[in-house]
């Protein structure tokens, strides 16, 4: 179980990641990411939908990893990194 303090109010905090979040975050990034890259495609006459699967692996990978890099103070509300 890791300690982090909040930089604004000196709080000591749990880091441990909630799991359950990651992967909804992940699951929303890669549903966001798989919109864009099926607009790419319908964009350009079908001809970018092999973009479809890389943008939402990409978005799922970008949400989700973002997701666990940051922690919100309980006590003063702040957002900050790990």
């Amino acid at each position: 179980m890791a300690q982090v303090q909040c930089p604004e109010c000196e709080f000591y905090l749990d880091g441990d990641s909630n799991i359950l979040s990651a992967i909804g975050a992940a699951i929303a990034g890669g549903v966001g990411g798989g919109a864009i890259g099926a607009k790419w495609g319908l964009m350009s006459g079908g001809w970018g939908m092999p973009a479809t699967v890389p943008a939402a692996v990409l978005g799922g990978l970008t949400a989700g990893l973002g997701f666990v890099q940051f922690v919100k103070c309980p006590e003063c509300e702040s957002v900050f990194r790990k």
